[in-house]
């Protein structure tokens, strides 16, 4: 029996006369990996617990955490558990009752609004402290940030403006530069983009108001999504 390498010339001949059709998904031809990834990405933004994720791929290096194998701030425990929040697979009311009409869609304490970990997080009376604590946190972590790349930090500043008293989070400064920084937790289905946006929009009258103080002002906003996604404007 004779064996034909895959170097042989005949091996060749033939191979380059062979047209290897596309495969196809849900009709339409996929020719790279960047269309397979698009196409599943689609599916994914279109489902009930992946729409959610719709605006994560505009900052990727946020989520390599969850490609990190040690993370000092988290317990393998708390890993999962942050990997569950991430795809909205912490179980809720609404999240059971697709397995068994025994559990209720509707939140015991607002009663018409869904149970979901949307609206437990963003929405329900009796989280809110937690919210509190949650966006102070992220002050604390910002503030600290700042304050190791060697910048003074005020915490919530009452600022007097042609419209009125402005509060931001935070004022950062550093000899004549100052930051103006808003924190936001936004909802999954709020392109965090736009929230950014609002928020530096907020506190332009701050700008007039600093000008006799600093003589570069610039407005900020570290604006998060409850499942991770970060505004590009960072």
């Amino acid at each position: 029996m004779t064996h034909i390498r895959y170097d042989d010339p005949l091996t060749h001949i033939v191979t380059e006369n062979v047209t290897t059709p596309a495969p196809v998904i849900a009709g339409t031809p996929v020719t790279s990996k960047g269309d397979v990834r698009e196409h599943f990405g689609k599916l994914l933004h279109s489902s009930v617990d992946g729409k959610g994720l719709l605006y994560h791929p505009t900052c990727p290096k946020v989520h390599q955490w969850v490609r990190t194998a040690h993370h000092k701030w988290l317990t393998g425990r708390g890993f999962i558990r942050a990997v569950h929040l991430r795809h909205n697979l912490l179980p809720s009311g609404m999240m059971l009752s697709r397995l068994s009409s025994a559990h209720s869609k509707s939140c015991p304490v607002c009663v018409i609004a869904p149970y979901t970990v949307a609206h437990i997080l963003q929405q329900c009376p009796r989280s809110h402290g937690t919210r509190i604590k949650r966006h102070n946190a992220i002050c604390k972590y910002v503030a600290e940030t700042m304050t190791k790349l060697g910048f003074k930090v005020e915490w919530e500043p009452m600022l007097r403006t042609t419209e009125g008293p402005l509060k931001p989070d935070l004022l950062a400064s550093i000899g004549e530069c100052a930051y103006i920084i808003d924190i936001a937790i936004c909802s999954d289905g709020i392109d965090p983009d736009k929230v950014y946006l609002n928020k530096v929009a907020k506190y332009e009258p701050v700008a007039d108001a600093l000008v006799d103080t600093y003589s570069d002002i610039k407005l900020s906003a570290f604006v998060v999504n409850w499942r991770g996604a970060i505004a590009k404007g960072h």
